[in-house]
Order: C-alpha cells, then sequence, then structure tokens
C-alpha cells in the first residue's frame, strides 16, 4: 500500500501528457528508447513534438529508469502495472497494443533485407535487445492477428535459436503455424525455420516432417499449378525452395548422410537462376555443399569452396555464414592432421559467434576448439576449453551437439589426452572452468584474458 501510495503521488505530480505517455509506455516489457517510444505512443496531444519533453518530465521523476549507458529506459514491474491501469481506464489498452505489435512485426521484417550487408549484426543485436518486447508482440498476434504472428515468429525464430532460445522459437512457431490458414511465403519461412530448430534440438522425426512440409509449401508457392509457366520465366528454384534443401540437406548431414546432403543441394544450385546467385538460401545451400564435401572425405574440394564462399560473405559483408564456415575449416584441419590450422579457424569461429551473440556457435566452436588442443597434444589446454564448452553448452538448456563427424574426433583425442595427463588432473581442470565465469573461460579461449 506504501509503495501504491507513492506511485499515485508521482502520477499526481506529473502533468496530463506526462500520465498520458507514462499509461502508454506500460505496453513495454522491456527497454525502449526515444524512437521506439515515438513510434508506439504517439497519437494525439502527444506528437513527436511534444513526446520527447513528456518522457524527460518522467525520466526526473524517477518514473521512467535508464535501462542502459545507450539512451535506453524501461519501466519498473510496479510503475508499469500501475501505468497499465490508467491505459485500461482510458480505453486505450488494446489501440497501444496494437502500434505495439505493428512496431516490433516491422523489427522483425528488417531481417530479411538486413541479412547481408553491415545491418546483419545491429538486426542481430536488436533483436537480442528488444527479445521481451517481441515475444509479447508475438503473443499480442497470436489472439489477434494469426497471419501476423506467423510473419514475425518466422522472420527471428533462427535468430532466436542461434541464441540458443530453442524452446521459445519452436513453441511460437508451433503455434503460429497451427493458429495461421496463410500459405505461401510466410508460411514456408515458419517451416524452414521450425525445422532448423528441430535439427538444433536433435528431435530428427519432427525436424523431418517440418522439411518435407516446407519443400511442398515451397513448390506450391513459387510454381503454383494454377498459374501457367510463361516462357520469359526461369523456371529454376527461388529462394524459398533453396532454403528448402538446405534444410533438407542438414538434416541428412546431421544424420551422417552426407552424399544425400551434397545430392539435394547440387541439383538446386544447378538449376538456381538469375539473382539468386548471392543471396542468403543459396549461401546456406553452398555452406551444406561444403559441409557435405568434409563429410565425404573430399578435403581439397570443400577447402576451395569454402575458402571462395568465405571470400564472397566479406564482400558482402555477410557474417553468420562466416563463423560456420570458419567451422567448416577448423573440422577439415583436424581431419588433415593440422590441429594448429584447426584452432587458428575455431578462434575466428569463436570471434565471429561472440559478436553475432550466438550461443549455440560459441558452444560448438569451443567444442572444435577443445579438439583442436586435444589433437596436439595440450591436456591441459583441452580440459579447461573443454569444460568451458560444457558450461556454454549448459548455458543454452541444450545437451551437447555438433556433426557426427566432430564428435567422434572429439572423443578420440579426448580420451588420449585424458590418459596422457591422467584422469583426476583433467577432471579437476574441466571442473574448475566449468564453475568459472563463462565469459572468463571464453576469453582463455580467444587469449584475450
Amino acid at each position: 500500500r506504501t509503495l501504491r501510495a507513492a506511485i499515485g503521488w508521482s502520477h499526481e505530480l506529473a502533468d496530463p501528457l506526462e500520465r498520458l505517455l507514462w499509461a502508454r509506455l506500460s505496453v513495454f516489457r522491456g527497454p525502449f528508447d526515444l524512437a521506439t517510444a515515438t513510434a508506439v505512443c504517439t497519437g494525439g496531444p502527444l506528437t513527436p513534438d511534444t513526446l520527447p519533453p513528456a518522457l524527460a518530465g518522467l525520466v526526473r521523476a524517477s518514473v521512467v529508469r535508464p535501462a542502459d549507458g545507450a539512451g535506453r529506459h524501461r519501466l519498473l514491474d510496479t510503475i508499469r502495472e500501475y501505468g497499465a491501469g490508467w491505459l485500461d481506464r482510458l480505453g486505450e489498452t488494446g489501440t497501444v497494443a496494437d502500434r505495439h505489435a505493428a512496431h516490433f512485426a516491422a523489427l522483425a521484417a528488417q531481417g530479411r533485407t538486413a541479412w547481408h550487408g553491415p545491418r546483419q549484426l545491429h538486426w542481430h543485436h536488436a533483436v537480442d535487445t528488444h527479445h521481451t518486447d517481441l515475444r509479447t508482440a508475438l503473443d499480442h498476434l497470436l489472439r489477434t492477428d494469426p497471419d501476423a504472428a506467423l510473419d514475425l515468429i518466422g522472420s527471428v525464430a533462427f535468430a532466436w535459436s542461434c541464441r540458443g532460445r530453442l524452446r521459445e522459437a519452436r513453441a511460437g512457431l508451433e503455434r503460429a503455424l497451427l493458429l495461421s490458414e496463410a500459405r505461401g511465403r510466410a508460411r514456408t519461412r515458419a517451416l524452414w525455420a521450425l525445422g532448423i530448430t528441430l535439427v538444433l534440438q536433435g528431435d530428427l522425426g519432427p525436424a523431418q516432417d517440418a522439411a518435407e512440409r516446407c519443400a511442398r509449401e515451397a513448390r506450391h508457392t513459387e510454381h503454383p499449378p494454377e498459374r501457367p509457366w510463361a516462357p520469359s520465366e526461369p523456371y529454376g528454384p527461388g529462394e524459398l525452395t533453396l532454403d528448402a534443401a538446405a534444410l533438407a540437406g542438414l538434416l541428412a548431414l546431421t544424420t551422417g548422410r552426407a552424399h544425400a546432403a551434397l545430392v539435394v543441394v547440387d541439383h538446386v544450385l544447378g538449376s538456381a537462376r538469375g539473382t539468386t546467385a548471392g543471396s542468403a538460401a543459396t549461401l546456406r545451400c553452398r555452406l551444406v555443399r561444403v559441409f557435405a564435401l568434409t563429410g565425404l572425405g573430399r578435403l581439397a574440394e570443400a577447402r576451395a569452396d569454402a575458402l571462395a564462399l568465405r571470400t564472397l560473405c566479406d564482400t558482402l559483408d555477410e557474417h553468420w555464414t562466416r563463423t560456420a564456415l570458419e567451422y567448416q575449416l577448423a573440422l577439415a584441419g583436424l581431419l588433415e592432421g593440422d590441429p594448429a590450422t584447426a584452432a587458428a579457424h575455431a578462434r575466428a569461429m569463436l570471434a565471429g559467434t561472440r559478436a553475432l551473440g550466438a550461443g549455440l556457435g560459441v558452444a560448438l566452436g569451443l567444442d572444435v576448439l577443445a579438439t583442436a588442443h586435444a589433437a596436439a597434444g595440450d591436456g591441459e589446454r583441452a580440459a579447461d576449453v573443454s569444460g568451458t564448452g560444457e558450461a556454454h553448452w549448459r548455458a543454452t538448456g541444450q545437451p551437447r551437439r555438433g556433426l557426427p563427424g566432430l564428435r567422434a574426433l572429439h572423443a578420440h583425442y579426448t580420451a588420449d589426452v585424458r590418459a596422457a595427463l591422467g584422469e583426476p588432473a583433467y577432471e579437476e581442470i574441466f571442473l574448475r572452468a566449468l564453475t568459472d565465469l563463462p565469459q572468463a573461460g571464453l576469453d582463455r579461449a580467444l587469449g584475450t584474458a
């Protein structure tokens, strides 16, 4: 009661525009900046000119608190609840929630254009910063506009999964796919993202089902039977079919069928036409092809393709595919008996995944680096990096994963250094790294500590 009385007193002291803004800001569940607040909260007397001084007044009154040093703000839960009550009294709860959802749906949609180029990292970090509000927007749209919800979750689920938020990604995708009757691109993207998420979770039966549904939806969308084909149109696979093939290839790789992965991506890449050469979907197919060649032992071809693709990624300023290529190059180094080269590529992968904030990628990269240290006979560093890797895997909530080839190499070389170092000594180092701060262990792995 005392707290509510203090909040009520602050509300009485606020001027009318500040009270209105307070009520509308209650829709945010995470941090917001001036631009976001303006996009969601303007209307009526709150205009782009009157909102900034109203926000400044709420900051001075400590109703709105700084969230970080980057100009973002937040509301404490009790203050948000008070504002939400006033928003309901004003009869604006639904209207402001709609505007909030539309704003974050637009942020999600930026990923389709921001994937290539310097905006990729910015978009990934924005998705992480606004994760709570994206979840809030998704929940609202699932109730009010399932088709828009499908579009939103299909746009951000891959980024969520890369950051280790696999359960959230899967739950959102499955619910949106169930509630929405939309067909076409949005549904294909959502099925693709669901398939990736299921593969990363190791739930391969449902992943196979999602991959097959994705392929059917892609074919129907890009070449619908009711639309006659014109001779002037390229009848090769488009973006959706390429992504469906990449998903099928990833599933084949995960189940140890490298030849099947190579066949499926070679088929679509050989038929691709026109502007798809540097697209995100094409890059993903080419990445699967590199891993398939590695799995088949065609290491010289795999390395040549990987280096060419990495150069293209540099040109496009594309980060995610490049980090995955570093993983492949590290794996190739291990297969060729060159642990020093493998370790260098593993560190490059770790630097890239850390910049992306991709928790699963960091965990995978630490496993590769630990294997490289073990292959070089450095048991102490192998144990330290492996313990750090286990800490990162636990942070994702997932058991240790990776391609079958890496798992076999990791087990083989780790057994050797355990025997050489002695089981008690190895376990002591491993457990010390496991219980240390994960960031400290990652700094040691990268040589920055």
